[in-house]
């Protein structure tokens, strides 16, 4: 029997921010990099699935960081059937994660 992988979920915030660095990327670097980047991402996506608890804690309780580039992660927390992208963000930002 195969085992379900979880659904990824994106909250609107992180969907929005997703979107807004593949604008910047294509805009700065071109749409072949772009397409590297979501690609990674992709790749992370799935690691996640299959490894949810491999990617360490965040700063904030009951969170994971996965890294896409040394500059971009997603946050994400983790329930019973589903994995929830919290956030996208510029690993440079000051932020809470």
């Amino acid at each position: 029997m195969t085992k379900k992988l979880p659904t990824i979920i994106w909250s609107p915030t992180a969907k929005q921010a997703y979107k807004d660095i593949l604008a910047t990327i294509i805009e700065k670097y071109g749409v072949p990099v772009a397409v590297e980047f979501d690609d990674k991402a992709e790749e992370i996506l799935r690691n996640i699935q299959h490894f949810n608890q491999s990617y360490p804690k965040s700063k904030k309780k009951d969170f994971h960081k996965a890294v896409i580039y040394p500059r971009t992660s997603f946050i994400y927390q983790v329930s019973k059937n589903a994995i929830e992208i919290v956030a996208v963000l510029d690993n440079r930002s000051n932020h809470d994660y």
